[in-house]
């Protein structure tokens, strides 16, 4: 075999097997940064929120936090 012909196969089969590849979960995630990470949940947050949005749709609350 030529030297040329058995690269050029070589390289031929290298890009065969990455076309026909799976890919992995793992490459559709990507890893956020602290700050454009949501907050946490927790119940200060949540009253805040739930007050917040009883004072926007001027709603009554009936049950203390």
């Amino acid at each position: 075999m030529l030297p040329e012909d058995s690269t050029a196969r070589k390289i031929a089969q290298v890009e065969a097997a990455a076309l026909t590849q799976q890919t992995h979960i793992n490459d559709h995630f990507k890893v956020l940064k602290l700050e454009n990470k949501p907050t946490p949940n927790s119940d200060a947050l949540f009253r805040e929120a739930a007050i917040q949005w009883l004072v926007e749709t001027d709603q009554v609350c009936l049950h203390r936090f």
